[in-house]
């Protein structure tokens, strides 16, 4: 009997630290308080820019010529995209802010994203909370 329970546990403990690995690599966008905003110079104007904190250490990114730095605090999440073209894929979160303009967040990643959850028809995730569109 000892001998079973040893076996069991050693089985539990490695099946919990593979799901830990298989969820380690998953991200989802940023929830509207995670974004930061600053005006950035560029050669055609004064644009909006935004950063978030992603997964593994990467960084969203984003910018927007037509959205006032104080009107961040009020987007709403709208949806998720992931594209890919060669290998290569992006994943891209569409606020709007309460005008109405759009503030998207891309997060570049070196193999192809893939959505993950049933949020996601296809690789649109059309949901209202950002933490349901998840990918790997």
């Amino acid at each position: 009997m000892n001998r079973q329970l040893k076996k069991t546990s050693a089985l539990a403990i490695t099946l919990m630290a593979l799901v830990g690995n298989a969820y380690a690599g998953a991200g989802a966008c940023p929830p509207t308080n995670a974004l930061k905003d600053a005006f950035k110079k560029t050669p055609s104007g004064e644009v909006v820019a935004y950063t978030a904190s992603g997964p593994g250490g990467q960084q969203w990114t984003g910018q927007n010529p037509m959205t006032e730095q104080t009107d961040l605090h009020q987007v709403q999440f709208e949806k998720a995209v992931i594209q890919s073209s060669q290998g290569q894929s992006s994943v891209a979160c569409h606020y709007l802010d309460q005008n109405h303009e759009p503030v998207s967040m891309t997060l570049k990643n070196q193999a192809n994203a893939k959505p993950v959850g049933s949020a996601w028809t296809g690789n649109e995730c059309k949901v209202t909370n950002p933490a349901l569109c998840t990918f790997e």
